[in-house]
């Protein structure tokens, strides 16, 4: 179910994603061709070189051609996403692009404390099993032992030769015996301590796989936790880009219009805002996507400050199995 999750939630994450990076797709589209427009009466004044016009034609039919190929990824996001949960591919469709615009990509909710407790892991179904596992494995063990020691039952019946119920109540028709049954494992004891080893062994097993699934764990919790810190300070610095390029985009367009600098200048100015638009958008998703793996490799629904005494969060019994020194 964790693992379902997820998957929807990212999926999500994508397709929120695909839908952001059209926006961006769109609005720097129409600046070309605004561009494109200006280029074209600038050449009809013989202002500017032909080249100018081809460029900024085939800049403007590139970013057209990549508005084509992210609504294809958009529509596979979205029929994914219908399937995963439980519906046609298209079922989803005009529910998710209704009001497009007005969607922000989720963000993580911050900050995320760093001293997270151990035994929220225990919400994860592998760990909860390897845990069982190897506390039935030590429980097998005290029993094969117990098998090594002489032990004592007492056992007992009572018969009646009675032919009818009114013979019952005659106590010479009723009889019985009582009496002890001693058992000494004298002629099986090699059988018994070899039992006995070989529960050790599986026991043995059963704490490294128990002790190796906890390492895992919290190595996928660290992996996910030094991801997403380091993915929001990657976030800052394209955030300082994008306002940097977004700046000198502006200047361009007025410098070029004037007169100052070349159509390639203002060319390259263009591709630059352009990838760092759209580096920005990869940023966010991947931000969020490290979020979603964090929550996955806790087990999921971690959600910040928990109080690991409560049952209801922490089974208590399987708490006492945490540690895996030895």
């Amino acid at each position: 179910m964790v693992t379902l999750l997820g998957d929807i939630a990212t999926n999500y994450i994508e397709m929120r994603g695909w839908q952001k990076k059209l926006l961006i797709a769109h609005s720097i589209a129409a600046l070309q061709r605004k561009t494109a427009q200006l280029i074209k009466a600038k050449l009809e004044a013989g202002d500017i070189s032909e080249l100018d016009n081809s460029n900024a034609q085939a800049q403007m039919i590139n970013t057209e051609a990549d508005i084509i190929q992210m609504e294809v990824n958009l529509s596979m996001s979205i029929h994914r996403l219908s399937v995963l949960t439980g519906r046609v591919p298209v079922a989803l469709q005009d529910f998710l692009q209704k009001s497009a615009e007005k969607k922000q990509l989720p963000k993580p909710k911050w900050p995320i404390s760093v001293g997270i407790p151990a035994d929220i892991l225990l919400t994860r179904p592998d760990l909860r099993r390897a845990e069982r596992q190897y506390a039935q494995a030590t429980a097998r063990v005290g029993q094969r032992e117990a098998e090594r020691y002489p032990s004592l039952s007492l056992t007992g019946n009572i018969s009646t030769t009675a032919e009818s119920i009114g013979q019952l109540a005659k106590g010479s028709t009723i009889g019985w015996s009582f009496g002890p049954n001693l058992r000494f494992p004298f002629f099986n004891g090699g059988q018994v301590v070899a039992s006995v080893a070989v529960g050790r062994a599986q026991r043995d097993q059963a704490f490294i796989a128990y002790r190796a699934a906890v390492l895992g764990a919290l190595e996928e919790v660290e992996n996910a936790l030094v991801r997403l810190y380091k993915e929001q300070q990657r976030l800052k610095k394209l955030l300082a880009a994008n306002a940097a390029y977004s700046h000198s985009l502006q200047l361009s367009q007025g410098l070029f219009e004037s007169g100052n600098i070349s159509f390639l200048e203002l060319l390259n100015a263009y591709r630059s805002y352009y990838s760092s638009q759209m580096s920005l958008s990869d940023s966010h998703i991947v931000l969020a996507k490290h979020y979603i793996a964090l929550m996955k490799a806790l087990g999921g629904g971690w959600d910040g400050v928990v109080d690991v005494s409560f049952p209801e969060i922490v089974d208590k019994t399987a708490s006492s199995h945490v540690k895996v020194k030895r």
